[in-house]
């Protein structure tokens, strides 16, 4: 029997011990590979390796985003055709927190004094606040994101009055990374760069800022947002925001969903 027929035959009793949604991968392009799933939707990805032990206590819940039908539409330019084999480049696997839904900040003043923990494999009803399952979690996700090609998080923030200063380094903002360490950049700019997507072309100041909301116009909305990239520091676990004291000061939040794909681009293998 070859290893081949040997893995098959492996992956099939181990499936037999799991829920239908629940598969032995370490992303959803294993699904796709492996167990030829083709639909769109939520799955619970079991991530060890070599034992079939507690396999329902090293689950995680994951959206898995596969290619859709449209690829082989007679409209699209051929450049563009995606044939079966090469689908499996645009597989992403999703992995959704408490925190996707904009929200309101304001009346905190200090620096960072508004914090935000971010609780992943959310599902919508319930999420475990357990310092030991939040680690888990984390364990399992950082499997993911080390098994993946490339990973992204989208990071925005609408301002009114509110003022990040990265480019002065008395921050106001903040995220924190996977390793609980502070990040002073914003999304779509160069890590560690004090900074925000919009430079060097952010709203006109009289100071050296570098991102949009350190106009702090306090009658109009202002934005700064983006992708964050560096796959080695995500997810973002921590938001922290200050600058909303006063009356006319207000932030909105949003943070978007880790998306992960498990190959870089079709035509660079």
């Amino acid at each position: 029997m070859s290893n081949i027929e040997m893995n098959r035959i492996l992956t099939f009793i181990i499936h037999q011990q799991l829920n239908c949604e629940e598969f032995f991968a370490k992303n959803c392009a294993q699904l796709w590979q492996q167990y030829g799933i083709r639909h769109s939707g939520n799955y619970t990805l079991i991530l060890l390796d070599n034992s079939t032990e507690s396999l329902k206590n090293h689950g995680i819940q994951v959206e898995c985003d596969m290619p859709s039908a449209l690829s082989n539409d007679s409209q699209i330019d051929d450049d563009d055709y995606l044939d079966e084999s090469e689908k499996v480049f645009e597989v992403k696997t999703i992995i959704h927190h408490d925190s996707e839904e904009p929200r309101l900040v304001q009346g905190y003043e200090s620096p960072g004094s508004f914090e935000r923990n971010i609780i992943y494999n959310w599902n919508g009803q319930t999420s475990s606040s357990s310092e030991n399952a939040n680690q888990s979690i984390m364990q399992q996700i950082e499997r993911i994101v080390n098994s993946s090609f490339s990973c992204q998080q989208y990071i925005r923030w609408d301002c009114k009055g509110s003022v990040f200063s990265f480019w002065f380094q008395h921050y106001h903002s903040w995220w924190l990374d996977r390793n609980g360490r502070t990040r002073t950049y914003w999304g779509g700019a160069v890590p560690d760069s004090n900074s925000c997507g919009c430079f060097p072309y952010c709203h006109p100041t009289v100071k050296n800022s570098t991102c949009n909301c350190d106009a702090n116009i306090k009658t109009d909305w202002l934005e700064d947002s983006g992708l964050l990239l560096s796959k080695d520091r995500l997810p973002v676990t921590q938001l922290r925001f200050g600058d909303t004291g006063e009356s006319y000061e207000v932030g909105r939040y949003t943070l978007g969903p880790l998306i992960c794909r498990s190959y870089g681009h079709r035509n660079h293998l």
